[in-house]
């Protein structure tokens, strides 16, 4: 599953696959619940954030 096809509900996490101005990927996410928007650079790091906020 690309990490970019993630469900979204209200309270899920919004994940955008971006580049920066030298052409390097990464991955930028909102979290409704917290209002706190943070970036990863790859989707493994994405992933392991999601696994962490679920585990809970």
């Amino acid at each position: 599953m690309a990490i970019t096809s993630f469900i979204h509900s209200h309270s899920d996490p919004q994940i955008k696959k971006r580049q920066d101005r030298h052409g390097n990927t990464y991955y930028q996410v909102y979290d409704p619940q917290s209002r706190r928007s943070t970036s990863f650079g790859s989707e493994a790091e994405v992933r392991y954030w999601i696994e962490q906020r679920y585990s809970r």
